[in-house]
């Protein structure tokens, strides 16, 4: 199938209800780090919304602290 790239952005789109980033950090610890509601097409672009992000409270010796705080942005979905 041949289908325009923008047919398949609308299908993913459609499909996706949240993505969960995981980032390796600088400590080589991997965490995750945001919460992103997926929340519709503009144009051709795939637009989300952070749920939940991670803040870095400090550091253990050579630990990164922190923990993922909600953006206060309530889900379109719910």
């Amino acid at each position: 199938m041949d289908l325009p790239l923008r047919a398949i952005r609308q299908q993913v789109a459609l499909a996706i209800d949240l993505v969960i980033h995981l980032d390796r950090l600088r400590d080589g610890s991997r965490k995750v780090t945001r919460v992103s509601e997926v929340i519709g097409m503009e144009g051709d672009t795939v637009l989300m919304q952070d749920v939940f992000v991670f803040q870095q409270r400090g550091m253990d010796g050579d630990k990164i602290l922190g923990r993922l705080e909600a953006t206060g942005l309530r889900p379109k979905g719910v």
